[in-house]
């Protein structure tokens, strides 16, 4: 029901600019990457038991918040190989292999994510709320800190990374897709978006190999891991600060290029009106 809703021939833009869908119908493929995705939702279930008591019932209602989020991330996911599936329709042995990489990744990110989602979104708050912070070192200690975000960082570099090789493969299959100049360029800032994504997998992974480099001075905790700490904190802002930034210079070669393209197609119809008057 869900697919039937989204699958259109067509998506606009904000600026109303459509991006033709090649997409016929469910493939193979398509179909066992639904079957996957669904499976992984389905091991973000809450509980497999029902509860037996009220207090049951309320612990049951809590594990709620961070399901929503890490459903919002499988699904965010699930959405953007959808798009993918439907703008180019492609089935060959490059885009099959992909795939499989990409849902090798989503199933090995299923409990990682929902321990992230769990410890942020319910153990951290209710720790901190209760007064009980020494609680988290037995969930989370220190020293193992950098390694739970650097195997985040390693999911986050495959699956950019993939999504990013799907999308140049698109483009390099733009003339036998019959791709416009509008939706190559679209494809190249899809591409360039999942690159930028795996990019930060890859800094965060660096910068969780320079905390744990540390060694001594992680459990110190003194002025070599502070500079570390700090200095990897404002590369990460750094980076979201040049994200930013080339998304706002692609909008804007966006917005040109979309004004050109139809100056040059209004072009014909005034030539065709200025030979008109002068016929009569």
């Amino acid at each position: 029901m869900l697919l039937t809703l989204l699958a259109n021939r067509t998506r606009s833009g904000d600026d109303g600019q459509s991006f033709r869908w090649r997409g016929e119908g469910v493939s193979r493929i398509e179909g066992l990457s639904d079957t996957v995705f669904g499976f992984a939702i389905t091991l973000l279930v809450v509980s497999l038991e029902v509860p037996k008591t009220s207090a049951d019932l309320l612990e049951t209602m809590l594990g709620i918040i961070p399901f929503i989020g890490s459903f919002s991330l499988l699904f965010a996911l699930w959405r953007a190989q959808f798009e993918f599936f439907r703008r180019y329709g492609l089935e060959d042995r490059t885009t099959v292999r992909l795939t499989g990489m990409l849902l090798m990744g989503v199933l090995f990110a299923v409990y990682p994510v929902k321990f992230l989602f769990s410890f942020i979104l319910l153990t951290l708050p209710r720790a901190v709320l209760a007064g009980q912070m020494d609680s988290l070192k037995q969930i989370m200690p220190l020293d193992r800190l950098p390694l739970v975000f650097g195997l985040y960082g390693a999911g986050v570099v495959w699956i950019g990374l993939v999504f990013n090789r799907l999308y140049a493969h698109a483009k390099r299959n733009g003339a036998q897709l019959g791709l416009t100049e509008l939706e190559t360029f679209d494809t190249e800032d899809k591409r360039r978006r999942w690159g930028m994504i795996a990019q930060l997998g890859v800094l965060i992974m660096a910068w969780c190999g320079a905390v744990l480099a540390t060694g001594a001075h992680l459990r110190a905790r003194d002025s070599v891991f502070t500079a570390v700490y700090y200095g990897g904190a404002a590369v990460l802002l750094a980076f979201a600060a040049r994200r930013a930034s080339l998304r706002r210079r692609l909008a804007v070669e966006r917005r040109a290029l979309v004004a050109r393209i139809a100056t040059h197609d209004a072009a014909p119809d005034r030539v065709g009106t200025a030979e008109g008057v002068t016929m009569r």
